[in-house]
């Protein structure tokens, strides 16, 4: 089977180059893609996430691994996860094609003491070349949702023979029980609590230049401010048409509304049209003249949830699964949500039960917008509760990076 798997991949590479090409706009890499690693001699642990909130957690994984001792090797996969990444001090590259010729070639270069791949990244070549050399390969944060589980499970007998080998910390019991189905052994998984809860909001400075290079977009702050956060295909109609009712009544309000994808802001951009909604475009540094400003940059979404008096959490308006609702929360901002969210079950439901989060359907949003605007105390309320709530579950990078340590130790000579 995994022949079969690598002679699909063989045939479709030159389409995937074509695609890479075209998405990653100066981060292609092509030569790191292709396997050409730096040659190490370090014996690096190698640190993967895909994109800028698992390299956020690559990150505050990485140092702590640093101060014990250990050499952190990052990748990331997409361009905002690169983007990320060059930010730091560590040594790293994109994440080579699972081809295993390439995947071989950067493993002999890189020589690595262990692989630790951040959330669900199953990689058939990478993990059997591992297990052949007999190289730790870890999952941490994982996670399987129903959907994904359904999908995987058609190749049980595929999954079964590349993960009974690997080590993994889930982030519940029931998507443990679903690794387990999937064929990775009983003694080798552990639950650990999400490391995505040990976000930390900008540094003074940095968000302090942020809101200066920013500040020409939002010269009134009586204006409240509503953010939709990566907004999903198909859920701009739900979010702006929302807007828009709201908007009738009060007309006191704007909104800032990040697509989770760049291919999908001319979408938005005509929705504003029809809606006559005015919409600038973040990247074109326009004046604040906007009902609706759209995030078509990388990696500022995070900063601009501090100007939100109301964060709508995409993907959960359609079964997509949610997209990440800390990231809000710890700018103490309510938060609004479909009931899409088994991405992120346990953090969107420890939001929920602790008053800072609101299940809505998407015919009643727009009533949720007005209840909160309408009830400053109650925002309050929801704010605070959104900050408590991740404040009091930090510790989990630490704790996944003792994990690693202790495993090492017993697996490595």
């Amino acid at each position: 089977m995994i022949y079969l798997y690598n002679l699909v991949i063989l045939i479709l590479l030159p389409i995937y180059l074509l695609y890479l090409w075209r998405q990653q706009k100066g981060f292609l890499r092509l030569k790191e893609r292709l396997g050409f690693l730096p040659k190490c001699n370090n014996n690096p642990i190698w640190i993967h996430s895909v994109s800028l909130g698992e390299s956020k957690i690559s990150l505050k994984l990485a140092e702590i691994l640093k101060e014990r001792g250990f050499n952190p090797f990052l990748t990331s996969t997409t361009r905002a996860g690169l983007s990320q990444l060059k930010k730091s001090k560590f040594p790293l590259s994109a994440f080579p094609i699972d081809f295993y010729p390439f995947q071989l070639r950067a493993v002999k270069r890189l020589k690595p003491k262990a692989i630790v791949m951040v959330e669900t990244e199953i990689w058939p070549s990478i993990i059997q070349i591992c297990t052949r050399k007999k190289i730790p390969f870890f999952i941490v944060n994982g996670r399987i949702s129903d959907n994904i589980f359904k999908r995987y499970i058609k190749f049980k007998r595929f999954l079964s023979d590349i993960l009974g080998h690997i080590y993994l910390s889930s982030l519940s019991d029931d998507s443990k029980k679903r690794f387990l189905d999937l064929g990775v052994k009983e003694e080798n998984c552990i639950v650990l609590p999400n490391m995505k809860f040990d976000i930390e909001p900008p540094e003074k400075k940095e968000l302090t230049e942020f809101r200066l290079k920013t500040a020409h977009l939002f010269p009134d702050i009586q204006i409240s401010t509503i953010i939709g956060g990566s907004i999903r295909e198909g859920e701009e109609e739900i979010v702006i048409n929302n807007f828009k009712k709201v908007k009738e009544i009060n007309s006191n309000i704007r909104l800032i509304f990040a697509p989770r994808h760049s291919d999908r802001v001319k979408t938005t951009i005509d929705l504003c049209e029809k809606n006559e909604l005015k919409s600038v475009l973040r990247s074109k540094g326009e004046s604040s003249q906007w009902d609706v400003l759209i995030i078509d940059t990388i990696g500022e979404l995070f900063y601009f949830y501090s100007y939100a008096d109301i964060a709508i959490i995409g993907g959960t308006f359609l079964p997509f699964g949610g997209q990440n609702p800390l990231e809000p929360a710890v700018f103490r901002v309510p938060i609004l949500t479909g009931k899409h969210f088994n991405n992120f079950y346990v953090e969107m439901m420890s939001l929920i039960k602790n008053g800072a989060a609101i299940v809505c359907e998407k015919e009643t949003l727009s009533d949720k917008i007005k209840q909160l605007l309408e009830n400053e105390s109650i925002r309050q309320e929801m704010a605070e509760a959104a900050f408590k709530t991740v404040q009091m579950s930090k510790g989990s990078t630490l704790k996944t990076a003792t994990y690693l340590e202790q495993k090492l130790k017993r697996v490595v000579n």
